[in-house]
């Protein structure tokens, strides 16, 4: 059996980008890829020093998907936000954790409550998809660097980013 290559891996994305259920058909092939000890070159591989780092490895061509690796060091999170865009994440290596939140009922508001907390290791993959509820914060989960692969559906390039909006945790 063959090691899936970066290269492997966008090819195969590129074929089903269009697809209603692109997250779910991306997550095995994701899962896949993972598995390659050596998919990210070392510069892909680099933490920020305050916070966690966006490397760009892809965007496709019509814009249709990106591929990215973050990188993150010990206590580095992202805000509380949902996605503009469906959202494929792997952990590539170290442990992810990612706590879920629920918007108020009346949908007001930029307050959130903390629903479940889910423990990433490497080789596991998870999807959002923006028509469903996927309000969520992401910290790296252990003691070193983790890295984790993002596929997001849109350019990224030109967006800057997939967050549609950041929240707040309600007191309590």
């Amino acid at each position: 059996m063959s090691v899936m290559t970066l290269s492997d891996f966008v090819q195969q994305v590129t074929r089903i980008a269009d697809s209603p259920d692109a997250p779910q058909q991306v997550a095995p092939i994701l899962r896949a890829a993972l598995a390659n000890p050596v998919l990210l070159e070392a510069p892909h591989r680099e933490p920020g020093a305050d916070r966690y780092r966006q490397h760009l490895l892809h965007v496709d061509a019509a814009g249709r998907f990106s591929v990215l690796a973050l990188v993150w060091g010990a206590g580095q999170a992202t805000p509380i936000h949902d996605h503009v865009a469906w959202c494929v994440v792997g952990v590539y290596e170290g442990r992810e954790r990612e706590i879920t939140y629920a918007a108020p009922p009346d949908g007001s508001g930029d307050e959130v409550i903390r629903a479940a907390v889910r423990e990433c290791a490497a080789g596991e993959v998870v999807w959002l998809a923006p028509e469903r509820p996927n309000i969520h914060r992401v910290e790296n989960g252990g003691d070193s660097i983790a890295i984790s692969i993002h596929v997001y559906g849109t350019d990224i390039a030109r967006a800057g980013n997939s967050i549609r909006r950041e929240y707040r945790e309600a007191a309590g």
